[in-house]
């Protein structure tokens, strides 16, 4: 995973803006898929992960895409979450939009670190000295491949702690 992100990163800034699918992917069937794949690194670290899936929801994105990019969310999200905790990735219509959020139950991220996390190479001093490792690039890689499809990526508080990611995502359909 650390060298497809890599592989990603140095090709990201050659490569010309993919263009959106013509057909929206279902996105529950996807991110069933990926917590499947996922669930065996989370329970390394004791983490359980819970879905608050809408099954109605589709984006214009690529498969490929977007499970690289929820790799990664739920990557980071294991890495900084505390043990015997939860990640709950969720998907929902916000007026015309689809929304995916990855939220985790961890120390979240300080307001004035939000914009700089998303920057290549950037750990946090906190992170830095924790027992993670990383290189730096994944929610770099994340943001890129979000924006090549016309989406956006930010964090915000959450009311249990923790950081929650989200992905907006073109217009629902119907």
């Amino acid at each position: 995973h650390l060298i497809d992100n890599v592989l990603l990163f140095s090709r990201a800034s050659r490569e010309k803006p993919t263009a959106p699918p013509a057909q929206p992917l279902p996105l529950a069937p996807l991110v069933h898929e990926l917590v499947r794949t996922f669930a065996p690194l989370a329970r390394q670290h004791r983490i359980s992960i819970r879905e608050e899936l809408d099954e109605s929801l589709a984006a214009s994105i690529s498969a490929p895409v977007l499970r690289h990019a929820l790799l990664n969310l739920l990557d980071n999200a294991a890495k900084y979450a505390p043990q015997s905790s939860v990640i709950t990735v969720s998907t929902v219509r916000h007026w015309e939009l689809v929304r995916i959020y990855v939220d985790d139950q961890g120390a979240g991220v300080p307001v004035a670190e939000r914009q700089r996390i998303w920057e290549p190479y950037v750990r946090l001093p906190r992170e830095v000295s924790s027992s993670s490792t990383g290189s730096g690039i994944g929610l770099s890689v994340v943001r890129h491949l979000i924006e090549r499809y016309h989406g956006r990526t930010w964090v915000e508080d959450a009311p249990d702690g923790g950081a929650p990611v989200h992905r907006a995502a073109d217009r629902a359909p119907g």
